[in-house]
């Protein structure tokens, strides 16, 4: 696939995932969370779906389980200049909220689901480990 191509086919992704943006920020708003809470929230989903999903190869949400490790472990500590403990913790947060919204929409299933929680059980800690500062020994 050339470059072109490849941005087309991004750019369909990308349409889709910000329609299911749109139905999830209304979930959110049905559960009561402020504004804020939202707009950090699909801050952080987005950050995921459109850019770390899209960045090489055309990944949709409902795939997207399988790369949560490869995010947490690689991308967003070298592609998020503001990643630390707390955006990691919120980053999950939303993760978990979005996918099970997308378990009670049957888009994926508890299957799936249940893998993205143990990902998470597993590796959480590690995770937010790599932003605690080094024992320099000094």
């Amino acid at each position: 696939m050339d470059y072109e191509e490849y941005q087309l086919l991004a750019d369909q992704q990308r349409e889709l995932n910000n329609q299911l943006l749109d139905q999830f920020e209304e979930h959110l708003k049905s559960e009561g969370l402020s504004d804020k809470t939202i707009s950090k929230h699909l801050g952080n989903l987005d950050f995921y779906v459109n850019h770390y999903l899209l960045y090489e190869e055309i990944i949709a949400p409902t795939d997207g389980i399988e790369e949560v490790g490869y995010f947490f472990e690689g991308w967003f500590p070298r592609k998020a200049m503001w990643s630390s403990p707390d955006s990691v913790k919120a980053t999950i947060t939303v993760l978990k909220k979005f996918y099970k919204y997308l378990l009670l929409q049957g888009a994926i299933t508890q299957s799936k689901h249940s893998e993205l929680l143990e990902i998470i059980k597993e590796s959480k800690e590690e995770w937010v480990s790599y932003y605690q500062p080094m024992d320099s020994g000094w």
